[in-house]
This record gives C-alpha cells, structure tokens and sequence, in this order.
C-alpha cells in the first residue's frame, strides 16, 4: 500500500474537510492531532472542534502540486503568526501567516480583527494553494521539490513571479541567472528592507541547494 493510500483515509477519520486533504502529512494533519492529544480520558469528542469550517473555496488546479512541509515552515517562520490584525511593514492589513484578504486587500483582514489559530491555518492553506497554482501555471520547465517551494515562497510574498526576469531566465533554462534575480525583490516603496533581503537570500539558497534556513 502507498503511503498515500494510508494517508487520506487517516485524514477523513480526523474530519479535515475534503476541500483540504493532501496525500502528504502536513500542518493540517498535525494540527488534527495536537487538537485530540488536548483530549481527556472523559471528554467528549466533538467533530465541530476537529473539522474546521470550509468557507474559503478552493484553487480548483487539478495540475497543481503541494509545496512540501519544509517550504510550509519556512514561509511561516519568515511570516510570523498574527492572531490579531496588524499593519505590516508595508501599512497593508494582515493576519495569520501573510494572510492580506481571500482576494488580496479585499476587507476581510482589518486592523484588530482577531482569529484562532485553526483559523489562520485554514487561511494559510488557502494561500498556498492560489500560489501553488499559480508557480504551476507560470514555470514551463521540471522543477525539483526545493526549487517549487523557493518559487511558491516567493510569489507569496512579492506576487510578482508572473511578469518576473526571475521567471523569463528559468523557463529559458538557465537557473543560476534566474536563482540572482531573488535578490532583486528586496525593496518597500523603493527602499531595501533588510528582512526581505534575508528572505531573498533564503530563497535563493533554497532554490540553488535545498538548504532550507528558517527565520
């Protein structure tokens, strides 16, 4: 039996909705088990806990691939996790890990606006998948593991991959010129941040060697 086969049954009986389910492990998954290891001998176990609610829809690319558990985590440890809506470097509303709205600056992510945490992983999981389906629909070329989750990183935070050098350089095949164009992106309203250079020079690590370096 693949291990997928194992994994999407476990899935259905931790109730994650099936707009959610992936054949890999994920935060969701251990999300679902931290929840019932909360549990006590005498508890009862109330689905509405375990199932978040789904109203987020769902990116629809059938074509489009998970970026992988490290990429997960490094996104979020250069995000940082806000429960409380908060303007971010860039005076843009944002809550969860980078979330700016379902469509973003759409108004449903407003200064004070507070949400759990099983909430904000919903909200990630949906952004991943918009930006997922988007590297998926850019890049015409083979990519391996590390070199997706570098691109899904960094269309999430710039979402500029689509009109990108970045991305002219790596569909014409030639990866070391497209991997020096992360170091581009690292300017807010024409000024260097000094945390977005980190995250390009990450990135770019990520892309060239795999070596994934969390914040």
């Amino acid at each position: 039996m693949k291990a997928r086969d194992r994994i999407l049954p476990l899935q259905v009986a931790l109730l994650i909705p099936e707009a959610l389910r992936t054949p890999k492990i994920g935060p969701l998954t251990r999300g679902a088990f931290a929840r019932l290891s909360l549990l006590g001998p005498d508890d009862e176990f109330d689905q509405s806990i375990m199932a978040p609610s789904v109203e987020l829809g769902h990116a629809g690319s059938e074509g489009a691939r998970d970026i992988t558990e490290k990429g997960a985590q490094f996104v979020q440890s250069f995000e940082g996790l806000w429960l409380t809506g908060a303007l971010d470097s860039g005076g843009v509303a944002t809550i969860g890990w980078g979330h700016t709205g379902l469509q973003h600056e759409d108004g449903t992510v407003y200064v004070g606006r507070k949400i759990t945490q099983e909430k904000a992983w919903q909200l990630f999981r949906y952004d991943m998948e918009q930006f997922e389906a988007r590297v998926c629909a850019f890049v015409k070329v083979p990519l391996k593991d590390h070199e997706y989750d570098a691109l899904v990183s960094f269309d999430f935070n710039t979402g500029g991959l689509g009109k990108s050098t970045l991305l002219k350089r790596l569909n014409a095949g030639d990866r070391e010129a497209a991997a020096d164009e992360f170091l581009r992106w690292d300017k807010d309203g024409g000024k260097t941040v000094h945390g977005l250079t980190r995250r390009r020079m990450a990135e770019r690590n990520i892309f060239l060697t795999g070596r994934y370096e969390m914040n």
